[in-house]
């Protein structure tokens, strides 16, 4: 596809959020980096104006983000400067010149802003283009293991960091919790991560004997497993996530991990794969201990978020019971429609926007 020079670079608006969050699922081709843009919108860290998006054609077809870091000296000394994370172009749109005006843009930005450095972790055949060097020239080190040479920085006011050294410091947003709670597929939102089950963590989730929490690395929780819950692990939940012919993600339980308390808070699920029609149905419940504190409401929405990338799924539906106020206006608060009832129960669907009409 030939790009014409004339990309609309601008800042992002709240409007582009969703375009933005299914941008960056797309060039990663995973969710994670959306999810860590949605955290970073709400944190401190965050500056409007160095959140850029590309436009071509009224489509947004890029996004870059710098936020605010620290660079922390063996002294406790902090030197303010940026992190360039994450970078990102539609598959069809890469390779077109495209990141280059974001990177460009966003650095002359951050210069008349009064930023003084940057830092990336990024291809070390890329981001030298733009002046950036390896960190450790000036004993700048990362909080993680990387090579070294893709730690870089660049200094955005001539021999600024002649006279600094010691490890970066990112916002805790770009913090994840335990390698065992964030390996595989996981959704994070603002304050939780939700993480599907395997059938061997199923099997100690039912124990109940916070064998499943010490897996994990998780705070011992209160829960209980009631008989009813028992027999449906029984007689459909474990049958359906061994079955390797079915999408176990669309079967098993999503515990909802608090990223403040490190504790199990809720869990949602789906109750089964999409129908003919691409609708899935979920059910969700909150600890004794956590209910009454908006943490469903986010759950669900992140879900949603999850939900929304999945090509196959076009709706999702949920029943709730006439007398549970507080489940059905989780479902209001998310954009759930009511769309009958019975008895006992309401009906619910949320129609999903997964298209590619970024």
């Amino acid at each position: 596809m030939e790009i014409p020079s004339t990309i609309l670079i601008r800042e992002e608006n709240s409007e582009d959020q969703t375009a933005v969050f299914q941008l960056l699922n797309l060039a990663f081709n995973q969710a994670e980096e959306a999810f860590l843009v949605d955290r970073l919108r709400n944190s401190a860290a965050f500056i409007p104006s160095l959140s850029l998006v590309a436009v071509f054609e009224n489509k947004i077809v890029g996004h870059l983000l710098f936020t605010k870091i620290k660079i922390i000296s063996d002294g406790q000394q902090a030197t303010a400067a940026l992190a360039l994370a994450p970078l990102s172009v539609l598959p069809e749109f890469q390779k077109q010149g495209i990141g280059k005006q974001l990177v460009e843009e966003g650095l002359q930005k951050a210069t008349e802003l009064g930023y003084n450095a940057v830092i990336v972790l990024g291809h070390e055949h890329y981001y030298p283009r733009f002046g950036f060097l390896p960190a450790d020239q000036w004993h700048i080190e990362p909080p993680f293991n990387v090579p070294p040479q893709n730690f870089m920085a660049l200094e955005l006011v001539p021999d600024v960091l002649q006279r600094v050294s010691g490890m970066v410091e990112y916002a805790p947003e770009f913090n994840i919790l335990s390698p065992k709670v964030t390996n595989g597929v996981i959704v994070e939102t603002e304050r939780f991560i939700l993480k599907p089950l395997t059938y061997d963590q199923l099997v100690k989730y039912v124990q109940c004997d916070n064998s499943l929490e010490t897996e994990l690395n998780l705070n011992k929780s209160s829960r209980i497993v009631s008989t009813d819950l028992k027999e449906a692990f029984e007689q459909t939940i474990f049958p359906n996530v061994t079955d390797k012919t079915k999408n176990y993600l669309y079967l098993t339980i999503w515990t909802a991990i608090s990223k403040t308390d490190n504790k199990m808070v809720g869990d949602i699920c789906m109750y089964g794969e999409p129908n003919a029609a691409g609708g899935v149905e979920i059910g969700y419940g909150t600890y004794d201990e956590f209910r009454n504190k908006g943490f469903m409401t986010e759950i669900v929405s992140g879900m949603i978020k999850w939900v929304a990338i999945q090509p196959i799924v076009k709706s999702i539906i949920a029943s709730t019971d006439k007398t549970n106020t507080a489940s059905f206006k989780v479902l209001e608060k998310n954009g759930f429609i009511k769309t009958g009832e019975t008895a006992t129960l309401f009906n619910w669907k949320l129609t999903i926007d997964n298209g590619t009409n970024i």
